[in-house]
């Protein structure tokens, strides 16, 4: 019988294999920036023509290989990196499969150039579609230099999939950068064709992305830091003002290697909450460092897509990380007031019960609607509302989570009508209720009464507030399917604040703004509409014509 299952020869399957590696041109420079980066170098020289579909070049000044070392180095899973199972699970390296240059070499024509410290004259090696076609020696510094021409010359059918110069060029340049972000510490040189694109010098985080995105970028920056037993986090947000139509300028890098994930994408994204446009993006670099045992990087042969052994957590670390930033940011261009601390924070801002001072002159409300409020450098303009919202939806979400929760006593308890599918709402409620301050027992089929109310909402308001609030929670639980805790905590919110039109003394103002500010959001309501509006001096100056 004729054998159907045969063993392909070494010189196609090793093609197969390149295909799982070198996809492109930008393929082919981030396993050689990857490999000259794990040894050691302190500069590295990148240089590619037409897209790098022609020649590439990656230089550097690492530790290089003697001759037996290079020229095992072209041999499938032939690496330094790791050499038993526990090296796998604690990989510290960015290159550890060995495929790379195995790869590399199988479909294209390959010079290697490498000198130790130790020896004199550099290895010289020439590969061809795998086969090596000499092996010479010569002078050259210490380090490696690899060049790749003519990719996929012997399989002229992946070649014609290539996209056209610039779009190839555009992926190498994504690669280049990547690299240039993970490790600042080392000097990097991109040149294209005649053109230097960037000549980097080693320099700090800080330094490297103004080299590379430019000075406007940069000062638009928020610092990101974080850290546990199990996990640091640090790097930068860009400033919600400062949002892209795109998501290109987003990066990971975990224990320093550049990863993609979509769930971690949605932890920053959640963290901006509503400060941003729809269809807009914010600019991250964000570096993650734990243990490498909890995480697995021998996911894919690109090795950018990883497993977490926890990923929930992690989520959740970059999630706080980042709106723990964005707080301290929203709190830093505001002017300080005494802090108000404990029982304080939960103080109603109404009080109904106020001297207006002379000292109070600098905050003021305009139309009953907005508060104006100064600045460093300009003035900030607060909606009065939205405030409101934002501070007691925060509140209420701390208050499910404790059994502190004060509620005021009704002297005269009352009665209110509600539904049947409104009874069953408040049913189920009760104690998220409870937890806000209302004191309410079911009567009947139809009826509720309401013993007590949290301290926010005001007399003579009780019922229907209540009533607002069923409403509001019926809306908003058949048209964005919120989870039961956050529909009543912005329902209530939206009910119990402060109302456009309600004129609220100086005391109250300084309470509201100083409420809003030791909020963790406090730019944008529940409902995602801006809480305050800044102008800056210099932008009052142009309206004047002063600048």
């Amino acid at each position: 019988m004729e054998r159907k299952i045969l063993i392909l020869p070494e010189s196609l399957a090793s093609k197969i294999a390149a295909g799982e590696v070198v996809q492109r041109p930008a393929s082919v420079v981030k396993e050689l920036l990857e490999n000259s980066i794990d040894a050691d170098a302190k500069k590295i020289t990148v240089v590619i023509k037409d897209g790098g579909k022609t020649f590439i070049q990656v230089k550097d000044d690492g530790s290089g290989m003697n001759e037996d070392d290079a020229v095992t180095s072209f041999q499938r899973h032939a690496t330094s990196k790791i050499s038993t199972y526990d090296d796998l699970e604690n990989i510290r390296t960015l290159g550890f499969r060995g495929e790379a240059l195995a790869s590399i070499a199988a479909v294209s024509q390959v010079e290697l150039i490498t000198c130790t410290q130790e020896t004199d004259v550099a290895t010289k090696i020439r590969i061809e579609g795998v086969e090596i076609k000499e092996i010479t020696k010569e002078a050259f510094e210490r380090g490696t230099s690899i060049t790749v021409k003519n990719l996929f010359f012997n399989t002229p059918g992946r070649r014609n999939f290539l996209k056209n110069n610039t779009t190839e060029f555009k992926h190498v340049f994504d690669v280049v950068v990547r690299a240039a972000l993970s490790h600042p510490e080392v000097g990097v040189n991109f040149i294209s064709g005649e053109e230097t694109v960037f000549n980097l010098k080693p320099a700090d985080i800080s330094d490297r992305i103004r080299d590379i995105f430019g000075e406007k970028l940069s000062d638009s920056l928020i610092d990101v830091k974080s850290q546990s037993p199990f996990i640091h986090i640090k790097g930068f947000v860009s400033k919600p003002d400062f949002s892209r139509k795109t998501r290109v300028e987003q990066f990971f890098f975990l224990n320093n290697r550049y990863i993609v994930s979509r769930n971690l994408n949605y932890a920053v994204y959640q963290a901006f909450e509503y400060l941003l446009e729809k269809g807009s993006y914010p600019f991250f670099i964000i570096y993650i460092e734990i243990d490498p045992h909890k995480v697995d990087v021998n996911v894919h042969p690109s090795k950018m897509e990883v497993k977490f052994e926890d990923e929930r957590s992690i989520y959740h670390a970059i999630n706080s990380a980042v709106r723990d930033a964005l707080f301290q940011e929203n709190r830093s261009g505001v002017e300080q007031h005494p802090q108000i601390t404990g029982d304080e924070k939960q103080r109603p801002i109404i009080s109904h019960d106020f001297q207006l001072t002379p000292n109070e002159q600098r905050y003021f409300q305009l139309h009953s609607r907005y508060i104006i409020f100064p600045v460093d450098e300009g003035v900030m303009i607060i909606d009065q509302h939205a405030a409101h919202e934002r501070i007691l939806y925060e509140r209420a979400i701390i208050n499910f989570e404790n059994s502190n929760t004060k509620s005021q006593h009704l002297l005269f308890p009352h009665t209110v009508e509600l539904t049947t599918g409104e009874i069953s709402i408040v049913e189920s409620l009760i104690p998220e209720l409870d937890a806000l301050g209302f004191q309410i027992k079911i009567f009947g089929k139809n009826t509720v009464i309401v013993e007590g109310v949290p301290p926010d909402i005001k007399p003579g308001q009780e019922a229907t507030i209540l009533q607002e609030i069923v409403d509001l929670y019926k809306e908003n639980e058949n048209n964005l399917k919120l989870e039961p805790r956050d529909n009543l905590a912005k329902s209530f919110a939206c009910k119990a604040a402060i109302k456009f039109g309600d004129p609220i003394n100086q005391s109250e103002i300084s309470a509201l703004v100083e409420q809003l500010f030791s909020t963790k959001m406090p730019y944008v309501c529940p409902h995602g509409r801006p809480v305050v509006v800044k102008l800056s001096l210099s932008e009052l100056g142009k309206r004047f014509g002063r600048i």
